[in-house]
């Protein structure tokens, strides 16, 4: 069963899924270089991670996309420039 789980095909690039138990905050904050790179300097990135997410299991590169897409989002839809926040936070479910 764990095998087939880290085989697994992304749909978007046919990539197989590396699952992990990731700190999130440490994987934004290693994503945070090449944020601020691709969306320019006329957008201030500020990050406000809450110290005791937790964790979670799932790939490092597909999180690192994932933020990559929405932060290239911001970038578009503030053609003048502005603020993009990143942050985590903790919350309960159902």
């Amino acid at each position: 069963m764990q095998r087939a789980h880290q085989q697994i095909l992304a749909f978007s690039r046919q990539q197989v899924l590396t699952m992990a138990i990731l700190d999130v905050n440490a994987v934004i904050l290693a994503a945070g270089k090449m944020l601020r790179r691709i969306i320019g300097e006329h957008i201030d990135v500020r990050m406000q991670l809450e110290p005791e997410i937790g964790r979670v299991r799932a790939d490092s590169s597909q999180l690192q996309q994932i933020l990559v897409n929405l932060a290239v989002n911001a970038r578009d839809a503030m053609p003048h420039g502005g603020v993009l926040t990143i942050a985590t936070c903790m919350r309960a479910l159902g």
